[in-house]
């Protein structure tokens, strides 16, 4: 199981709730790993970001950075190029890796 999310509104809390929703969505709950990026704009509220996904996805590992910029990746596509650039916002992803 995987799952992936990203929103690109500029009020944190709306692009964390946007996330957050996808995530639980494609089934994301108590997952091994959860990856959590934010851009620079977003970067501030990570502390609370972190609690709220720590809360709502219940993973075992969770890692969380801040980039210059998130690559969105269109539905089907089997490649991730940026759409006009790199674009601000809050991305997600939650899996079960199973046994390492």
């Amino acid at each position: 199981m995987a799952a992936t999310a990203v929103s690109t509104h500029p009020v944190t809390s709306l692009a964390a709730g946007e996330v957050a929703g996808q995530l639980l969505d494609a089934g994301a709950r108590h997952v091994d790993l959860a990856v959590v990026v934010v851009t620079a704009g977003h970067a501030g509220a990570l502390p609370d970001l972190l609690a709220a996904f720590e809360r709502l996805v219940c993973p075992t590992v969770l890692i969380a950075t801040v980039a210059a910029g998130l690559a969105v990746l269109s539905p089907g596509a089997t490649e991730v190029t940026p759409a006009g650039g790199a674009v601000p916002g809050v991305a997600a992803l939650a899996g079960s890796v199973g046994p390492l």
